[in-house]
C-alpha cells in the first residue's frame, strides 16, 4: 500500500473499517514551496493523499517524510484561488484537521476565496511551538538617513522589549553592534509624522499590529542634543495635510543647517534646491511659514508645537500616477483594436452582402492609426 495512506506513524491500515474510512474522507493535496520563505532550489512541489480527518501535525509528519525535514518546523500556508499566491499562515489548533484547513466551516476575511487543495509550506528556524511565544513584527530600517529605508520583518518574544526588538534587527539585517556604530532609536509614524519614540523598556505588546515602526543610527549630533533642540521634520506637497515620505528628527540649534539637511535627506543638487522649508505649528494647520535663507531656523520655530515643513513633490505618487496612466493608455489601446476589429467585421459583411470587391476593404487597414 502507498506510504501515503498510513496513518500517523503507522506503516499500514490493518483493519478494513480504518481503511474503508480512509478512502470515504482521503484528500488530494498538492503542497509547494512558498514563494517568500522556501528555498525554491531545495524543495519542489509534489502530491499527497491524506485523509481529511488528520490533524494538523499529522499533515505536517507527512510532509516531514516526503521532505526529510523535522515536522514541527513546518508551517504552512493557504492558496489565493485568484492569484494563486500565499494567502494566510494555518493556525496550528487542537481541533484543526485538514478538512477545515481546506475548506474552513465559517468564511472570513482570512480564508475566503481559498483553494480546496493545495497548500504552501515553509520550513521555519524554530518550531511551531517556539513560534508561538513569538510576535511578528515589521519594521522600517534607515541606513543612510532617510534616503534609503528596507523594510525588515522580526519575531520578538511576546513579553519582550524594544531592547529585545533591536538586537533581533541586528541580528536579523547583520548590523554592527551599538558600541561600535553608535547607538539605534526606535520611533513610530502616524501619518507621515514622527510619533513617540520607544524606550528600549517599553514592551513589544504595547507596539500595534499596524503600527509603523522605523529604527536608524542615532547621528553624532543628536546623542547630546537636548530635547527642546530637536525639531520634528516631515515632508508635504503644496499643502501641511498632503503629507508623503519618512519623518525624522533634526536638531536645529547647530551650523550648517542646509548641509546638514542635504545629508540627513541624501538630496543633493537641483533637487534639493527645489525643497521649500517651513515652520508649521503642530496642533492646527496654520499657513505655513516658508523660510528664507535669511531666517535662523530655531528663532522661528520657536515654540514647543513648531514642526520643520519640507514642501516638495511627493515622488511616490508620481510614480502611482504613471502606473495608473499606463493602464489608462493599455485600455485605451484594447478598446482601439476591439471597436477595429468590429469595423472590419462590419464593412467585410457588407462586401460579401453587396459582391464588392473583398481588398478594397484594406483601405481601412489605416484606421487604428489614425485613431490611436
Amino acid at each position: 500500500m502507498d506510504r501515503s495512506v498510513k496513518s500517523g506513524h503507522a506503516d499500514h491500515i490493518d483493519v478494513a473499517p480504518q481503511f474503508y474510512d480512509f478512502l470515504l474522507h482521503r484528500r488530494h493535496v498538492r503542497f509547494y514551496p512558498s514563494p517568500r520563505n522556501a528555498d525554491q532550489e531545495s524543495y519542489k512541489a509534489f502530491d499527497l493523499t491524506l485523509s481529511a480527518k488528520h490533524s494538523y501535525d499529522q499533515v505536517a509528519t507527512k510532509v516531514g517524510d516526503h521532505l526529510n525535514v523535522d515536522p514541527t518546523h513546518i508551517r504552512f500556508w493557504t492558496v489565493n484561488a485568484t492569484t494563486s499566491n500565499p494567502k494566510a499562515s494555518v493556525k496550528r489548533g487542537q481541533g484543526q484537521v485538514l478538512s477545515t484547513i481546506l475548506n474552513p466551516p465559517y468564511s472570513t476575511f482570512s480564508n475566503n476565496n481559498q483553494r480546496a487543495d493545495s497548500l504552501y509550506f515553509e520550513i521555519l528556524d524554530m518550531s511551531l511551538s517556539e513560534l508561538d511565544t513569538k510576535k511578528t513584527m515589521k519594521l522600517l530600517w534607515l541606513s543612510e538617513g532617510i534616503s534609503k529605508e528596507e523594510e525588515i520583518q522580526l519575531l520578538v518574544p511576546k513579553t519582550g522589549t524594544v531592547e529585545d526588538l533591536v538586537t533581533a534587527l541586528i541580528k536579523k539585517a547583520q548590523l554592527e553592534d551599538e558600541a561600535k556604530a553608535g547607538p539605534i532609536r526606535v520611533y513610530e509614524i502616524n501619518n507621515h509624522k514622527v510619533g513617540r519614540e520607544y524606550a528600549r523598556t517599553y514592551t513589544v505588546a504595547g507596539i500595534g499590529d499596524y503600527t509603523h515602526v522605523v529604527a536608524e543610527r542615532i547621528p553624532e549630533e543628536d546623542l547630546d542634543a537636548p530635547s527642546a533642540e530637536l525639531l520634528h521634520a516631515f515632508h508635504y506637497q503644496n499643502e501641511p495635510s498632503k503629507t508623503h515620505g519618512i519623518p525624522f528628527k533634526f536638531r536645529i540649534k547647530e551650523a550648517n543647517t542646509k548641509k546638514r539637511l542635504e545629508k540627513r535627506l541624501g538630496i543633493k543638487g537641483k533637487n534639493f534646491e527645489k525643497i521649500k522649508f517651513s515652520v508649521v505649528k503642530r496642533s492646527h494647520y496654520s499657513k505655513p511659514i516658508y523660510l528664507t535663507d535669511d531666517d535662523v531656523i530655531w528663532e522661528v520655530a520657536s515654540n514647543d508645537d513648531d514642526m520643520l515643513g519640507l514642501d516638495h513633490v511627493d515622488r511616490s505618487r508620481a510614480v502611482r500616477n504613471g502606473a495608473g496612466d499606463l493602464f489608462l493608455r493599455a485600455e485605451r489601446h484594447r478598446h482601439l483594436i476591439n471597436g477595429y476589429h468590429a469595423l472590419v467585421w462590419i464593412l467585410w459583411d457588407a462586401g460579401a452582402s453587396g459582391g464588392r470587391d473583398k481588398q478594397n476593404m484594406s483601405c481601412f487597414g489605416d484606421w487604428y492609426e489614425r485613431h490611436a
